[in-house]
């Protein structure tokens, strides 16, 4: 018989995605019923790539023009739980790819008053983020991390969003 509750979304997700695999379904077994809800429309939309923004949606604030090293902790310990656990989770799905499109353009350590001594931004951000919130297997999932601040390159035709950066 089929189960109820989280137990049923876990058995669709897993059916929507045709994960039989241990891996995929541990890890769907292990989160929330929203995330497996989330992982089954990713599945029933036929996306197969997510690609994720910085500031507000993978962290809880900003990093603006570059985030001080000595505010790091303070940025990393806000990361979404939202997104924390999609990515625990999609990082078990192989048929999930993973990105990160951020406006923090790692130009900005060339801004005065700025280096890699002091700031942390765009990619590199992104990086220790995951590295320090997520499981150990999802930095390797993340294909592309990509920072683009349209502002910082005028040669670079203007587009929509992060058009730019998804390419």
């Amino acid at each position: 018989a089929m189960g109820t509750g989280s137990d049923s979304v876990a058995v669709a997700a897993d059916d929507a995605l045709g994960l039989h695999g241990h891996l995929a379904t541990a890890a769907l077994s292990e989160c929330s019923a929203e995330c497996r809800r989330f992982v089954s429309w990713l599945s029933a939309k036929g996306i197969d790539v997510v690609v994720w923004d910085m500031d507000l949606t993978m962290g809880g604030g900003h990093c603006g023009p570059g985030l001080k090293l000595e505010d790091l902790d303070k940025y990393v310990s806000a990361a979404s739980p939202d997104f924390v656990e999609a990515v625990n989770t999609l990082c078990m799905v192989p048929e999930i790819r993973l990105a990160v499109a951020t406006a923090s353009d790692p130009v900005e350590y060339e801004l005065e008053n700025q280096s890699r001594e002091t700031h942390i931004l765009g990619p590199d951000l992104a990086r220790v983020l995951i590295e320090r919130c997520c499981r150990p297997e999802a930095l390797p999932r993340f294909e592309v991390m990509e920072g683009f601040d349209p502002n910082l390159h005028p040669d670079v035709p203007k587009q929509p969003g992060k058009s730019v950066m998804l390419e």
